[in-house]
């Protein structure tokens, strides 16, 4: 399709190494399906890199679980993103991702990708 030869490549410059992590990422990113990733490692291991990097060609939206509130879930409903970046999920409340959980599933779309 000639539209691919346009698409903006995730590059992950600030990345070095994980080339099969960055693999991977890009062929979701690139799919028709939906997918949800999640991120675990140990600090420093290019966690938040990844979400960055996905931000940066890709449009969504950025939280930062150690200081996000309720604002999740306006922001789900009032943009309903296809990406939402979530860094910091273990600081997250537990309340509030069983909180958006239950919202997303009783509204029915789970059409969005959560990264």
């Amino acid at each position: 399709m000639i539209l691919d030869l346009f698409r903006k490549e995730i590059e992950f410059n600030n990345i070095h190494g994980y080339d099969d992590i960055k693999n991977i990422v890009r062929r979701v990113l690139d799919a028709e399906d939906n997918y949800k990733l999640l991120f675990v490692g140990l600090p420093a291991s290019a966690k938040t890199f990844f979400l960055l990097g996905i931000l940066e060609s890709k449009k969504g939206v950025y939280f930062d679980g150690s200081n996000t509130t309720n604002r999740i879930l306006d922001v789900l409903d009032e943009k309903r993103p296809k990406i939402i970046c979530i860094d910091e999920l273990a600081k997250t409340i537990s309340g509030q991702i069983a909180q958006l959980h239950g919202k997303r599933t009783h509204q029915g779309r789970p059409d969005a990708e959560t990264i």
